[in-house]
């Protein structure tokens, strides 16, 4: 399920659209097989893809590479996603565990 993608303004300021999903056991191959093919070919230049990994919450940040056309894993982070590309977030992954 696709949780979150910049509006316009912020598409244009940050050169691209991001999109934040939230794996599911059941969309385990969706998620990571079937929708980034076809993010890519719309032009969506960060995905991050956020699941469980144990006890915990684990997210995948990728950015399209231009010249591949292929998703680049540019970080893999545990109890914190901190990135400044697209725009700078910093968000607590541990309170993520609250939801079932």
């Amino acid at each position: 399920m696709s949780v979150a993608t910049l509006p316009p303004a912020l598409e244009q300021s940050s050169g691209g659209f991001t999109s934040a999903d939230i794996v599911s056991p059941e969309s385990v191959e969706r998620d990571h097989e079937v929708k980034p093919p076809k993010y890519a070919r719309v032009g969506i230049k960060n995905l991050w893809l956020v699941e469980r990994d144990g006890g915990g919450m684990i997210a995948y940040v990728y950015m399209l590479d231009p010249l591949t056309g292929d998703y680049s894993l540019i970080g893999t982070f545990g109890e914190r996603l901190k990135v400044s590309v697209p725009f700078d977030i910093d968000i607590d992954l541990t309170t993520l565990d609250d939801y079932e």
